[in-house]
């Protein structure tokens, strides 16, 4: 990957999150499972991105019902 075309890409993506007050953010959910003896463990970890507000309001995609962003 080209290291200048992120930067140009991030100077972008900054600029639109300025423009309609909406910044970007990533969380996780962790899956819990349990052994034989009954102690829990880490089995997995959902990433997704987090789109908020400046009031605090949050979204993800799948709150959007869409089912591939190039539809949007």
């Amino acid at each position: 990957m080209n290291k200048e075309k992120l930067k140009e890409f991030l100077r972008e993506l900054n600029k639109l999150e300025i423009k309609y007050g909406i910044h970007i953010s990533a969380d996780y959910r962790e899956e819990i499972d349990y052994n034989w003896h009954e102690e829990p463990y880490i089995g997995g970890i959902d990433a997704y991105l987090v789109f908020n507000d400046e009031e605090g309001n949050s979204m993800t995609e799948d709150d959007l019902d869409i089912d591939n962003l190039k539809d949007v």
